[in-house]
């Protein structure tokens, strides 16, 4: 079994409750039988949760209004994109649903008054 536990590559800043209550020691691949029992050969390994740290997650996720979706790539969901919202429980928790549908109406508020004063501009500019 590997020890990733104590390794410095393994370390994220996350919040106590991502990191205790929902992702554990739970790490899962889209092949368990290529799983490395050495931590120094884990090239073989597809992890299907997202690094932040190494990826972008909106490579894999995107946002319908405030619900995280996994991203469609090739025709399919992207499955990191899939196990990382199921796994952190991201669109099944209120309170983080409910402060990504504030800031997602306080953008559309924002855009929408952005675009009418711009749009008041060009009508100046025009007549």
């Amino acid at each position: 079994m590997r020890h990733f536990n104590k390794s410095k590559t393994n370390l994220l800043f996350a919040c106590t409750i991502c990191n205790r209550s929902y992702k554990k020691t739970n790490f899962p691949l889209a092949d368990e039988t290529k799983r490395s029992i050495d931590t120094h050969d884990i090239s073989k390994e597809e992890p299907l949760i997202i690094n932040p740290s190494t990826e972008s997650p909106s490579n894999y996720i995107v946002y319908n209004q405030h619900i995280m979706q996994p991203r469609i790539i090739n025709g399919q969901e992207s499955l990191k994109g899939k196990y990382t919202i199921e796994l952190f429980k991201l669109n099944d928790r209120n309170v983080i649903v409910e402060e990504r549908r504030a800031l997602y109406e306080s953008y559309n508020s924002a855009i929408g008054k952005k675009t009418y004063c711009r749009t008041i501009v060009i009508e100046n500019r025009i007549t």
